[in-house]
């Protein structure tokens, strides 16, 4: 859902980067400058959407988490989840950070991707970069 608590219906034909984060990883907060950059890369391709999805843990609090992320100010599209049992029982992870990427409504990436940041912005680029290609 998005701040308002509307659903978002994702796009099936694109490819979907999607960020999972929790308030409570400090290294989802560290990585943040690199998602924001793959944002701003392809923001204007039209067959590519990217989001950080944020998952409450413990007693993180859905309000609070939105004035954090509008305090940061990074331009990348935000979604929430309602809770982490939701995320478990739908995606089968519970750790974060924790990126999966989509395309044609088959989940092509699945899994973490913490390294030192150029590393990590690569990673992610390629695996855009490789479905972009098919």
């Amino acid at each position: 859902m998005d701040k308002d608590e509307n659903q978002v219906k994702l796009n099936k034909e694109k490819i979907i980067v999607l960020d999972f984060w929790s308030t409570n990883c400090s290294i989802c907060f560290e990585k943040f400058p690199d998602l924001e950059e793959i944002y701003q890369k392809y923001k204007t391709e039209k067959n590519i959407e990217i989001y950080t999805v944020n998952v409450p843990v413990g007693r993180d609090k859905f309000h609070r988490t939105i004035k954090i992320l509008d305090s940061i100010g990074y331009k990348f599209p935000k979604l929430y989840t309602r809770s982490m049992k939701e995320i478990e029982d739908s995606l089968h992870f519970n750790k974060f950070p924790h990126l999966i990427i989509i395309k044609n409504n088959r989940i092509r990436y699945d899994g973490v991707l913490v390294t030192e940041k150029y590393r990590r912005i690569y990673n992610i680029e390629s695996e855009i970069n490789r479905l972009l290609k098919e």
